[in-house]
């Protein structure tokens, strides 16, 4: 935060990160990462961090008032209310609060968003909360919100291979294919026969060109797993091109 300060943001979101990865459990360490990256203009990874923060921490006002602030720069007055509201709640006596609720004025938008339970992240710190809430970040095609919670739920329960090769796919998805390789071997390195790891190492294999290796890791996917049909067809095709 001194170098945010200094305005050597570059260097502010680098420690941070590192703080994150360091402390994935810490809420102040996410909520400052947002802050730095909003003031970047990276609202989409602001909000990501701001709302984990919140999912370890739900009673903190200043959480819900940063997120509040971000969804109205992006001119979503419904989940900047929603987001307002509850800072209010939590910390009445916060005039800041309040004033920027009263600017909001769409009362009938703002039911649209309290609809959403997970408009302020897990609904609880636990291994399965986060297991579900990446799902419905991933679904709503949010993959760098859902590594976020796939990285929560590793840190709780560190040897979940379905989260494992869940976070690689949403690397990859982002189009972090380093960090999605890594992640996959780390599924294998806990289960060697985890069929999923060894089907996104051959998506990866197959991106960059490498038919041979991608045909290698396919043919791993079906002895694990011989009823893997998209595994079977992927195969089937790779090598009929590769002929």
């Amino acid at each position: 935060m001194d170098a945010a300060r200094r305005g050597e943001n570059e260097a502010a979101v680098r420690t941070l990160r590192e703080a994150v990865q360091l402390r994935p459990d810490a809420p102040i360490a996410h909520y400052n990462l947002g802050l730095v990256l909003a003031d970047r203009g990276e609202l989409t990874a602001a909000r990501a961090q701001v709302v984990q923060a919140i999912s370890l921490s739900p009673t903190e006002a200043r959480f819900y008032l940063a997120l509040g602030r971000m969804w109205n720069r992006e001119g979503n007055s419904q989940r900047a209310r929603a987001a307002l509201q509850r800072a209010s709640e939590l910390d009445p006596t916060n005039g800041m609060d309040a004033a920027e609720l009263r600017n909001l004025n769409s009362r009938a938008a703002s039911r649209v968003a309290e609809d959403d339970p997970y408009r302020f992240g897990a609904l609880a710190d636990t291994a399965d909360a986060h297991f579900t809430f990446a799902t419905v970040l991933a679904r709503r095609g949010d993959w760098t919100g859902a590594a976020g919670e796939w990285l929560r739920v590793l840190a709780l329960r560190p040897d979940d291979v379905d989260a494992r090769n869940n976070l690689g796919v949403s690397y990859a998805r982002a189009g972090e294919d380093g960090p999605a390789e890594l992640e996959f071997r780390k599924a294998l390195l806990v289960s060697a026969a985890s069929a999923g790891a060894h089907f996104g190492l051959a998506m990866l294999e197959l991106q960059h060109g490498n038919q041979a290796a991608a045909v290698q890791e396919l043919r791993e996917v079906t002895r694990l797993q011989p009823e893997y049909p998209q595994a079977q067809s992927l195969l089937t095709a790779t090598l009929k091109e590769s002929k």
